[in-house]
């Protein structure tokens, strides 16, 4: 079978691979879509190599939707046919490849009314905000929510999260991107091209901010939060940030996200009553992911970035 293969920091190839053998708890699937994380490319440039938990050789990619194929024997909740969706979990060989073996714990079913495409794209960004926003931020009704980079894949979707929690949600994004960000149902959106976002957060503070940048603007986000408020960053904590939540009594907590089937069923049933919704950006073929890579890399890509198998097409 044909896959996309890290083969050593900062050289990837679609060769042809054994297809994998399952064991008792694994099911096989095959791939018909799958969709570009930035985790993915920063992987294979070596960026992120602590994150890796196998020798090289691995596959990339860990977002994907297609059919059941085998069950291992302890494997009876699906059965040969079934579309089914699933994030794998990052660091060991994912799934940018024909086939791919996946935990039964981490799959969901996709609803005879949910789009295969839609379904690819959603695990990594719908875990990763609900991982954040439901489980480390405990988000309920009516609290005020800031949301960096609110165009993105996480960002679109988690706005639409907290919009069925009943927040209110704030986010910054490009001048190119506001009219998107209301559309998706953000209820105020700031502009960083033509206001000072954080100037503007010190004085209308926030309940919990969802922070993706890294950098000094994590930082500044502790003055936008109340008296102890959240900081929950996906992009990792620096020394600063923390001393400056500790000065300010709020608290700031790392998230990882991690595959769960469950959430992805719960997710699913969103989707099938239209609650949240992926935005496709651009669809690519799996024979030119490299390009795919290269456009998610200019970190502008609006919403999430679509990979089809022929298997799909």
């Amino acid at each position: 079978m044909k896959a996309l293969q890290l083969k050593e920091f900062g050289t990837t190839q679609i060769t042809t691979v054994e297809q994998p053998t399952l064991k008792p708890d694994e099911v096989l699937i095959k791939v018909h879509a799958s969709s570009i994380n930035p985790v993915d490319w920063k992987i294979a440039s070596g960026m992120l190599a602590q994150l890796v938990q196998q020798p090289l050789p691995m596959t990339l990619g860990w977002d994907l939707a297609g059919e059941v194929v085998e069950t291992g024997n302890g494997s009876r909740d699906f059965l040969p046919g079934d579309r089914v969706f699933a994030m794998k979990e990052i660091g060991k060989d994912g799934c940018l490849a024909e086939y791919c073996v996946v935990n039964r714990h981490h799959l969901a079913m996709i609803p005879q009314q949910v789009r295969t495409e839609h379904a690819a794209v959603l695990p990594m960004a719908l875990l990763t905000s609900w991982q954040a926003l439901i489980g480390a931020g405990n988000l309920h009704r009516n609290q005020r929510l800031f949301i960096q980079a609110g165009a993105g894949g996480v960002g679109h979707m988690a706005i639409q999260l907290a919009k069925v929690m009943q927040a209110h949600v704030i986010v910054a994004t490009s001048s190119r991107n506001v009219d998107f960000a209301y559309e998706v149902g953000a209820d105020e959106v700031l502009d960083y091209q033509t206001q000072d976002v954080y100037q503007w957060l010190e004085g209308n503070p926030v309940d919990i901010v969802l922070e993706s940048l890294h950098g000094e603007e994590q930082v500044k986000c502790i003055a936008a939060l109340k008296p102890r408020g959240r900081l929950i960053s996906i992009s990792g904590l620096q020394p600063e940030t923390v001393a400056a939540a500790e000065k300010a009594n709020v608290k700031a907590e790392f998230v990882f996200v991690q595959p769960n089937g469950t959430q992805l069923h719960q997710a699913a049933e969103l989707l099938e009553t239209a609650q949240i919704m992926p935005h496709i950006s651009q669809t690519i073929p799996f024979e030119e992911i490299e390009h795919g890579y290269a456009i998610n890399q200019q970190g502008r890509t609006r919403g999430k970035i679509l990979v089809t198998f022929p298997s799909f097409r």
